[in-house]
């Protein structure tokens, strides 16, 4: 029977075309290890579909309530002259840019039910920028808000100069370029790709 024995000056010496105790077998130069390596294990899905279903569920009630909600700001700032205030307008423009961002959110819905991207790459690309764009415009908004509040209340003799309709428009003007620049490596690189399990 072949094996492993100790040889002389601490060698090990090896009978060829043999299996030894341990499970492994000399093949010419090469240890074939097939024998002892560790067999793939098939990990069971980690998608929890009572979780999927609660986020979806509450996703599409975040949706229709946003619409509804943002829809009926800008109608009635549009509508009506009064309403075009400064903080109006900025109010404005958060709400069209949340409407920007609540229009995809059934895109994300359906890619959740399917467990993959449906739609392909062209309406991928235009998904991924225009939802980076109106997150990142929101936030830029919430902050020229929370600033023009500031010089409202704490500068309430010298803001008058500041606050116009006109300086509104090119703030808002500059805080949406802002979000296109930002986001244009989103742009050029935003694609598909196939997934191990080749979906998409």
């Amino acid at each position: 029977m072949g094996g492993i024995s100790m040889g002389g000056m601490g060698t090990i010496e090896v009978w060829p075309n043999e299996t030894t105790d341990a499970g492994l077998t000399w093949m010419g130069d090469l240890w074939n290890l097939s024998d002892t390596l560790p067999q793939p294990v098939h990990c069971p899905s980690l998608q929890m579909p009572v979780g999927n279903f609660v986020s979806m569920f509450l996703y599409g009630i975040v949706c229709v309530v946003g619409l509804l909600g943002n829809t009926l700001v800008i109608y009635v700032v549009l509508r009506f002259t009064k309403m075009q205030t400064v903080t109006n307008m900025y109010i404005l423009n958060l709400a069209i840019a949340d409407e920007c961002f609540l229009i995809g959110i059934p895109f994300l819905i359906t890619t959740m039910y399917l467990g993959e991207w449906k739609f392909g790459s062209t309406v991928c690309k235009g998904y991924m920028i225009s939802t980076s764009i109106t997150q990142f415009t929101s936030s830029i908004f919430l902050f020229i808000m929370s600033a023009d509040r500031y010089i409202a209340v704490c500068h309430p003799i010298s803001s008058p100069r500041y606050r116009t309709a006109f300086v509104s428009k090119i703030v808002s003007a500059v805080a949406w370029v802002t979000s296109a620049l930002t986001m244009v490596p989103i742009m050029l690189y935003a694609n598909t790709a196939q997934t191990f399990r080749n979906r998409t």
